[in-house]
This record gives C-alpha cells, sequence and structure tokens, in this order.
C-alpha cells in the first residue's frame, strides 16, 4: 500500500507539472471540439491512456509523451501536436526535475536543404561572377553585348552583386537561427521570388528588343539560366502555397 501511495503522489506530481509546462505554451489558449483547453485535454488523454496500465510501483517514468489538440490560429483548422515530456534520470524527485519539449519539425527536410544551402549557393555564384567577369554576364543576355563593358554598365554589375551578396547571410544565417519559424520563412521567399520574376521579365524584355523571342533563336546559356530561375521561382511559390508542410502545419511560429 505504501509503495502503491507513493507511485500515485509521483505520478500526480508528473502531472501537475506537465499542466504547468502547458499553461505556458501559445495553443493553451485555445480549446478543443470537447470544450477543453489542450493542456487539460492533454492530461486526460495521459490518463486514458496510461491509468489503465500504470501498475504500483517505485520506479517514475523518465519520459511521458501527450497528444495534445490545439486551434490553429493561422488557418482556423483544429489538430494535434505530439509533445514528449522528460526530466533527469539523474534524480527524480518533483523538485529537481528539469524538464524539456521536444516538438516535431515543421519544414520538410528538402526546403532546409535547399533555401538555407543550396539557393545562397546560386546567388553567391552569381554574384562573384557579377564582379569578376561582368563579360559573361553581359554575353548571357544579349550575344553582342559591346565588350568591353562601360563604366555605368559595370557599375549597375556591382550594385547587382551588392544586392546577391546582401541575400545571401540572410539565407544562410537567419534561416538557420529561425528553422521553424514559418511565417518569417515566407517572407524571405516571397521577396526573393519578386527578385525572381523580375529577372526573368528583364530577360524576357531584352530578347523582345532583339527579336529572339524565338526559341530557336535563344541560346544556350540562355535557356540554362531561364530554367535555373524559373525553377527556383517555382520552388519558392510551392513554399508560399504550403506544399509539402501538411494540412494545418507550418503555419505558425514556434520559437
Amino acid at each position: 500500500m505504501r509503495a502503491r501511495k507513493a507511485t500515485t503522489g509521483r505520478v500526480l506530481a508528473l502531472v501537475k507539472e506537465a499542466r504547468m509546462h502547458f499553461a505556458q505554451t501559445p495553443w493553451s489558449r485555445h480549446q478543443n471540439a470537447d470544450g477543453l483547453s489542450p493542456r487539460d485535454s492533454g492530461i486526460h488523454s495521459y490518463w486514458a491512456t496510461h491509468s489503465a496500465t500504470t501498475q504500483p510501483s517505485t520506479v517514475v517514468p523518465a519520459s511521458l509523451t501527450y497528444t495534445v489538440p490545439y486551434l490553429d490560429s493561422w488557418n482556423s483548422a483544429r489538430s494535434t501536436l505530439p509533445i514528449l515530456y522528460t526530466h533527469s534520470a539523474v534524480s527524480r524527485s518533483p523538485t529537481t526535475r528539469n524538464p524539456t519539449l521536444t516538438m516535431p519539425s515543421q519544414i520538410p527536410g528538402f526546403y532546409r536543404l535547399f533555401f538555407p544551402t543550396l539557393d545562397p549557393l546560386i546567388a553567391l555564384t552569381g554574384s562573384l561572377t557579377h564582379l569578376l567577369s561582368p563579360a559573361t554576364i553581359l554575353t548571357l543576355y544579349n550575344p553582342s553585348a559591346a565588350l568591353p563593358p562601360a563604366i555605368e554598365t559595370t557599375t549597375l554589375l556591382d550594385i547587382i552583386a551588392a544586392y546577391l551578396l546582401a541575400t545571401t547571410p540572410l539565407q544562410i544565417i537567419m534561416l538557420r537561427l529561425r528553422p521553424d519559424d514559418v511565417p518569417l520563412w515566407k517572407c524571405l521567399q516571397g521577396s526573393l521570388l519578386v527578385q525572381d520574376v523580375g529577372i526573368v521579365a528583364a530577360v524576357v524584355r531584352s530578347l523582345s528588343a532583339q527579336g529572339r523571342l524565338s526559341p530557336g533563336l535563344i541560346t544556350g546559356g540562355e535557356w540554362g539560366n531561364l530554367v535555373i530561375l524559373g525553377g527556383v521561382g517555382i520552388l519558392r511559390a510551392g513554399f508560399l502555397l504550403g506544399v509539402g508542410l501538411g494540412k494545418g502545419r507550418g503555419k505558425g511560429k514556434t520559437a
């Protein structure tokens, strides 16, 4: 009987502490379909899952997993969020536990690889080409470009290079500092999408002025440039539309 009471007391202490942590989270302000706050329904979900199987023991579990219903404030959709509650394995007394919350990743791995790593490499390559090989850039847009370029042309190329360099740290550093802040990622990708569309429009305008809009008159280098710009632009648009993020996920900040 004493062992049973001790175990019950420790489990109740765990649940009480978990309730306090749920109360501090952003989604605790919402209610689920049963009219319960997510922290309460999470506790009830734990009891429904574990109370029937919990046996009298003096060992307190090192981790508890809760499935927490919550209301997605971005798109007003109900969803569930699995949360792992753990505490120190060295000392398991109710006064010395060190709880942590582990949340699932909201942004798919492909986006995490491309936007903070591959995309800035493309921008860095373009920036260095503008600075170190202006003739390559100019002939890419016009095979009969005047070379060597005029001073004002070189100045414009240097300005473009500086702009590309300015966006690179945002992609490499900021996205890594805020790996789950989907609205921030979307703001950056939306801005870069405007850049991609503007460059494609400028290329089409240049081809039109040269009378080379026919596919057979476009050079291989120009096709390659258009394919890269178009492909990256489509990828950004897909991310902004939530492609691959999943229903009810990736819509909010989880800092």
